[in-house]
């Protein structure tokens, strides 16, 4: 199986199901029966119910109904790019397991200030541009037109975001990993704010999620388009720090305010997590850099069986040429013979140029019938 493409084709995934139970199928596809299920649905591939394989186990008869018919809007295959395995996956944490345990360690603690005095630079520049920036409609503050940190908050929750962030920088730094700020390249795009860790960049930010709310329209509208509701987003009143573009299933990427727990107590948790995130990644490179390697020994190989036929052609041809050449110059070297034979001198043909003409055509040389002897040598 592909180790970043999934393909389930719609025929050999219901034979599969109807052959073996669909945990048993789950394990080869490296996915839980719940997710194999769901894409079995998605491919209009009927699975077996409750009790099935019991009654299979008992000797029992059972009824497999066939493949239905694939409706409109039902693909004949599914690709799914597949993050690191499972096993992949368990491996990368066995490798972080030091990292993630000098994290809890008591003097690791990372505290946040409670005043942003003294300021990591990056945090001191972002301060400065957040703090004049505009509100936006969806009521937060965000820097998107020059190199600023990912902090997209509202103004009531912009100083404990940057003391948050001034905290995380700095024990970052501590650990030997560098935060780089977002760039804006030569037509405006701007990248994402990143850390380096172990040689690997992770991507995160720091928001304020939003929330939708529905406005009622004014109990008598002047206007008729005005009678409906409107959408407005506002701010949740919750930190959130994210991990993105993490390439392991399963793994905590979001830390957020909770009830009793604030963002404040969970750097820790995060910094050890960004050694997972890079493990993942790492994994990830090598895996591509792997199925790379492989998709180019596949085109080579592909390559030198099309070489091999042309080649494998040619001679054909060429000697298909050949025996044509040959079969024609002892058809004209019969044709003459039994001719002069018969004395039939009426033929408009010189004779002679026959005989040379087969000796040109043939491809074995001239005079073959005659042993390897010119015409007239006794």
């Amino acid at each position: 199986m592909n180790p970043h493409q999934v393909v389930y084709r719609r025929t050999e995934l219901y034979a599969q199901v109807w052959a073996a139970p669909m945990l048993e199928v789950a394990k080869k596809y490296d996915v839980s029966d719940v997710a194999l299920a769901k894409t079995c649905k998605k491919l209009g591939v009927p699975v077996p119910g409750r009790g099935h394989w019991a009654r299979v186990a008992a000797g029992r008869p059972v009824k497999t109904p066939p493949l239905p018919q694939r409706d409109k809007g039902i693909p004949e295959e599914i690709h799914v790019w597949r993050r690191v395995s499972r096993m992949a996956a368990q491996a990368i944490r066995n490798e972080v397991r030091e990292q993630a345990d000098a994290e809890r360690q008591p003097e690791a603690s990372i505290a946040v200030a409670e005043s942003l005095d003294k300021p990591h630079p990056l945090v001191a520049s972002a301060a400065k541009l957040l703090r004049k920036a505009k509100v936006g409609d969806d009521g937060r503050v965000a820097c998107r037109s020059e190199p600023c940190l990912d902090i997209v908050v509202s103004p009531a929750l912009l100083e404990r975001a940057l003391r948050i962030m001034d905290a995380l920088v700095q024990a970052l730094a501590v650990r030997k990993m560098t935060v780089e700020a977002p760039l804006l390249d030569v037509n405006g795009a701007r990248s994402k704010m990143r850390v380096l860790v172990e040689n690997v960049f992770v991507t995160f930010r720091l928001t304020e999620p939003c929330r939708m709310v529905r406005i009622p329209p004014p109990a008598k509208p002047r206007f008729a388009w005005l009678d409906r509701a409107t959408i407005q987003y506002v701010p949740t009143g919750v930190l959130e720090l994210a991990i993105d573009e993490f390439r392991m299933s399963g793994e905590r990427k979001t830390w957020r305010d909770g009830a009793t727990r604030k963002l404040e107590a969970c750097l820790n948790e995060f910094v050890a997590q960004l050694h997972v995130a890079a493990a993942s990644a790492k994994r990830w490179e090598e895996e591509r850099a792997a199925e790379h390697l492989r998709w180019e020994e596949q085109a080579r190989r592909r390559r030198e069986a099309e070489e091999r036929a042309k080649e494998e052609q040619r001679k054909a041809a060429e000697l298909t040429e050949l025996v044509r050449r040959w079969r024609l110059a002892d058809d004209i070297r019969a044709f003459v013979a039994d001719a002069q034979l018969r004395g039939d001198r009426g033929l408009p043909v010189d004779w002679s140029w026959a005989h040379g003409y087969a000796d040109r055509v043939d491809p074995l040389g001239p005079t073959r019938q005659n042993g390897g002897h010119d015409d007239g040598e006794t």
